[in-house]
């Protein structure tokens, strides 16, 4: 089950977010130009990657600060997101069953602005 912080959460639904026209924040700047970039030339060749763990509020989505996936490994899913809206690519994400933490609503770096060095 993944886990926030140590506390484990189900998903909800998985969604579809257009990033042109749907409101995604997170927290994690500046990102590695070579990575997004590698994620960029993937999802142009047709690339489908996992989803990205999101929490739902009434202003946007926001990404989980860093979730342990099913194995165990983190994943924040930044890099992805900026490789997504750059591309105009749609994004999968994966609802967290509960609300996002208190410390969400200090996550106003909206993707378009989230530095590439």
């Amino acid at each position: 089950m993944p886990r926030v912080g140590g506390t484990s959460f189900t998903y909800r639904r998985e969604v579809m977010l257009d990033l042109m026209h749907q409101d995604l924040y997170g927290w994690e700047t500046p990102q590695s130009k070579e990575r997004v970039e590698e994620f960029l030339v993937a999802l142009q060749e047709g690339a489908v990657f996992p989803a990205v763990a999101v929490y739902e509020e009434p202003d946007g989505y926001y990404l989980t600060p860093s979730i342990e996936n099913f194995d165990g490994t983190p994943d924040g899913g930044h890099h992805r997101a900026v490789a997504h809206y750059l591309g105009g690519i749609p994004l999968r994400a994966k609802i967290l069953s509960a609300g996002g933490p208190p410390y969400t609503r200090n996550m106003q770096l909206h993707v378009r602005d989230m530095r590439v060095v």
